[in-house]
Parts: C-alpha cells; sequence; structure tokens
C-alpha cells in the first residue's frame, strides 16, 4: 500500500493467512520467459500470476500454529533461489496438465533464519514454482489444480544444456493472492 508517496508494510492477523510463500520478484519473471523462450516451451495457459514456492499451506487445517511462521524480521526479506530442473505433469492421454520449475533444496536449506534454516519452514518434498495450468474444463470441473504441480516429471537438462539459474524471492505470508509483510499476533509481536 501506498500511503502519501511512500511504501507501507502491510500486516495480516495469525488466523486469515493461507501460506507462507517465497515469491518471485516481478523482475526475475523475465528470467523465467527467458528460459522458456531458449528452450521452445511453450505454455499450456498463461502464466501463474503471483508465481511463488509455497513453503507452508495453513488454510483449512485448523488453528495456525506461530512455530511454523519464522520471526517477523525476516518476512518480507529477499533471498536468492536456484532452479535445477524443468517438468510438465501430463494426463494418460498425453495431455499437459501443469509445468513448473524445481528448486534446489540443498541450497534451500543454506538459508539461515537465526538459529533456524528456511527449511525449517518448508513441509513439502519437492518445492517447486508452478509456472501454467491447463485452464480446460471437462464436465464444468477443471482437468489441472496448481498443487498438482509436484507431480511434474522434472529435468534436469534440456537438449543438452543443464537448466541452472536463480531468481530472487520475498518471504512474506499470502491470503488470496494479497501479500504480507508480517503477522499481527494478538498476545505479541513474534
Amino acid at each position: 500500500m501506498i500511503e502519501d508517496g511512500i511504501l507501507k508494510k502491510t500486516g495480516i492477523e495469525l488466523e486469515k493467512i493461507e501460506y507462507l510463500g517465497l515469491m518471485i520478484e516481478k523482475e526475475d519473471i523475465k528470467k523465467i520467459q527467458d528460459f522458456l523462450d531458449l528452450h521452445n516451451i511453450s505454455l499450456i495457459a498463461s502464466i501463474q500470476p503471483n508465481m511463488h514456492i509455497t513453503c507452508h499451506y495453513f488454510r483449512g487445517k485448523g488453528e495456525i500454529n506461530k512455530n511454523l511462521l519464522p520471526d517477523n524480521v525476516f518476512l518480507g526479506q529477499k533471498f536468492k533461489i536456484h532452479i535445477s530442473g524443468y517438468g510438465e505433469l501430463k494426463n494418460s492421454d498425453g495431455v499437459v496438465l501443469n509445468q513448473g520449475l524445481l528448486v534446489d533444496k540443498e541450497e534451500l536449506d543454506k538459508i539461515k533464519l537465526a538459529d533456524k534454516r528456511l527449511t525449517d519452514f518448508i513441509d513439502i518434498e519437492k518445492p517447486h514454482i508452478t509456472i501454467a495450468v491447463n485452464k480446460q474444463r471437462v464436465d464444468g470441473r477443471p482437468i489441472a489444480k496448481a498443487q498438482d504441480t509436484c507431480k511434474c516429471a522434472f529435468v534436469s537438462e534440456i537438449d543438452q544444456s543443464k537448466i541452472d539459474f536463480d531468481l530472487t524471492c520475498k518471504l512474506a505470508v499470502v491470503r488470496f493472492g494479497q501479500v504480507y509483510d508480517y503477522v499481527v499476533y494478538d498476545d505479541y509481536q513474534k
């Protein structure tokens, strides 16, 4: 939010958080597009809005445990992540459902947040970025879901060239596409 020409950080109440994520910086979306263009990869749909790595998904799981979130001092900070693979998920007819990028988990493990590592806050086995999801529908129902990108067949090489580039991202909490830089706690500020 911008007030009087000054960018203000915004916060969200703990119980309203949908997920903790690493939000890809808008400037780095071009790196993803350049990668796709270099390897003649056509997207199955428009590029995903708010591209990110979901670290921990909270919605619908009951009360949120504060220990599953990093301290507020780390929210809003930028980190470099390493991309080591590209993948597609296809159905039994060979139709591409999802396209994604694999994030190097070993590199994520090197990122320190005080006495913890970033991976202490990531509960998915294969950290990834969904870049496109098939929008086709059958009987009114979508044939693909973004959360299935983890099932993509990821490869580390395309056309004999290794997939190897970095992206900048911001650690944040999200609710319905809105990105927040800190969590408002009832009892104390973590």
